[in-house]
């Protein structure tokens, strides 16, 4: 505890130097056992500051080499969005692209050049490679050719930060929200991605992740290939057809096999939900239409429904569907103005 205690002391100087000299370190010590002066007692004192100063050091040395790319990552996520409506762009300069479109496709070329939608619009300097974020907002998606050949399909309500170009040793990309990726496999630099809750080493291969702020949960569900995450007590080398999913609050972790057409099927403009609770798949429409949902009747939320639903629909046709299939006579109740379930805004 007394080691403990004079780490923090050190550490409130070391906030306001550079370095924090032996001679601080003493008197620090002196201060905190004034009323014990005794040589005996400060030989154990500036043994226990050199412990503290030791334990310092490999704990800031240790946070800081883990924290730097997720600080700069968090940097970048604080970035103002000054459309929330529009895909963007983010320059580590600051300048914005905004594109109106509901689809956007991004592709990047040698020599830094990125193609939006077939239509050049900036060149990078190939040997200053820079730091771009793609925000994609609600009720829209994106699509991303990374430098290296690599695909990211990006869903309404993500974040996929990224480098103008991958360093020689490693390939590596923060996601927020849900991607598929198609990353091209090489030999040497092997691809991560990172996210809030877990790092995804990927070995060439097509998956997707999904990260979900609200409920603190991370999940991997792996088409083809391998790909590997660091559980709480093992790491996971995901198969084909498998699905991780992570609880950050209690550090729950599952591992199951699963029908992957049911998490990939947003990429071809498909929502598909086998036994889903009724809430669940609207909360999955609010976020493709960019719309808010309220529920009337909460007899219909926990009602399990499977099916599938185009998104180029209108919103209101496709809750229309739904609400077919789990109370007879829907149709003819609503033309009669006899039922009125939902409301959209």
């Amino acid at each position: 505890m007394q080691t403990v205690w004079s780490a923090l002391e050190i550490e409130k100087a070391a906030q306001t130097k550079h370095s924090t000299e032996e001679k601080q370190i003493a008197e620090i010590l002196i201060r905190i056992r004034e009323t014990k002066k005794k040589k005996q007692t400060l030989r154990f004192l500036y043994a226990a500051a050199g412990t503290a100063a030791a334990i310092l050091f490999c704990l800031f040395s240790l946070t800081e080499k883990e924290n730097t790319k997720e600080f700069s990552y968090e940097q970048l996520l604080a970035e103002q969005i000054s459309d929330p409506d529009q895909i963007q762009i983010i320059q580590h300069t600051g300048e914005r692209i905004l594109l109106t479109d509901s689809m956007v496709t991004i592709n990047y070329e040698i020599a830094g050049r990125m193609i939006i939608n077939q239509d050049t619009i900036f060149t990078d300097n190939p040997e200053d490679p820079t730091m771009h974020t793609l925000y994609t907002p609600y009720g829209k998606r994106s699509k991303l050719s990374l430098p290296d050949g690599s695909i990211v399909h990006l869903n309404a309500g993500s974040i996929l930060i990224y480098p103008s170009d991958f360093s020689e040793e490693k390939r590596e990309v923060f996601l927020e929200g849900e991607g598929f990726f198609e990353i091209k496999k090489e030999e040497k630099r092997k691809f991560y991605v990172q996210t809030l809750y877990k790092t995804t080493e990927v070995l060439g291969t097509r998956f997707n992740i999904i990260t979900d702020k609200e409920n603190q949960s991370f999940t991997a569900i792996l088409v083809d290939g391998e790909i590997a995450l660091n559980g709480e007590k093992e790491t996971y080398r995901l198969q084909p057809n498998e699905c991780y999913q992570y609880k950050a609050l209690t550090k729950q972790e599952t591992l199951e096999q699963v029908d992957v057409s049911f998490y990939i099927s947003w990429i071809d403009g498909k929502l598909k939900f086998e036994r889903e609770q009724f809430r669940n798949v609207l909360q999955k429409i609010e976020k493709q239409y960019n719309i808010q949902i309220t529920l009337h009747d909460n007899r219909f939320s926990g009602k399990l429904i499977s099916g599938s639903l185009e998104l180029n629909e209108r919103p209101e046709k496709s809750i229309d569907h739904l609400l077919e299939t789990i109370i007879p006579n829907y149709q003819k109740l609503k033309q009669q103005t006899l039922i009125n379930i939902y409301s959209i805004n």
